[in-house]
């Protein structure tokens, strides 16, 4: 009897050891899958983390120019300057200009939205889009888009100006993330 108790305690402790290693083990592997896990969310942080970096990169030029029917100054006449986008095959929701010109030279001669600063102009316009700025189904994407018509009248012979305001002016991509395009501009000087 007594051999068989040892065997038996032998075989207790014996047994014990299995579940003590198997519960080892176990710890082990399920920490070893949160390691894994981990590690693909952290890929995937990266890999999103690496995605904004590249979206956020985004450049695309574009170009906002003036152009006149003008082709000679008389003083009280009045001529149109055409406000043209060129997007350089981007999609854009948002095209906005500011034109300063002299005010003792000119005068515009339409209704527009009353500013306090003579000389000074701001266009606005937009268009829904779906935040993809390679696309032409939404937004606008062209070469000689207008976004404006403005009426100018003549009070002085006097050499004309209207400038672009190159900081305030600006076209947005259609990528959901408001992104200004760097554009080149095109004033209109007539001497």
């Amino acid at each position: 009897m007594k051999k068989e108790k040892k065997y038996l305690i032998v075989l207790a402790i014996i047994l014990i050891l299995i579940i003590i290693v198997v519960v080892i083990l176990g710890f082990v592997f399920k920490n070893k899958n949160n390691l894994i896990k981990q590690n693909d969310s952290t890929q995937e942080g990266w890999s999103q983390l690496e995605k904004q970096k590249t979206e956020e990169k985004i450049i695309r030029n574009g170009k906002m120019f003036l152009q006149t029917d003008l082709e000679k100054i008389k003083v009280n006449e009045t001529f149109k300057v055409q406000i043209l986008m060129n997007t350089q095959d981007s999609n854009i929701v948002v095209g906005s200009a500011y034109l300063v010109y002299n005010a003792e030279n000119l005068e515009l001669s339409m209704a527009v939205i009353k500013n306090n600063n003579p000389g000074e102009l701001e266009i606005i316009r937009g268009e829904p889009g779906d935040t993809d700025f390679n696309d032409f189904d939404d937004g606008f994407n062209g070469e000689n888009g207008i976004l404006a018509v403005l009426e100018f009248k003549i009070l002085k012979q006097k050499n004309i100006e209207i400038k672009f305001n190159q900081e305030k002016s600006n076209m947005i991509l259609d990528n959901g993330k408001a992104t200004e395009m760097n554009l080149e501009f095109g004033d209109l000087e007539i001497k």
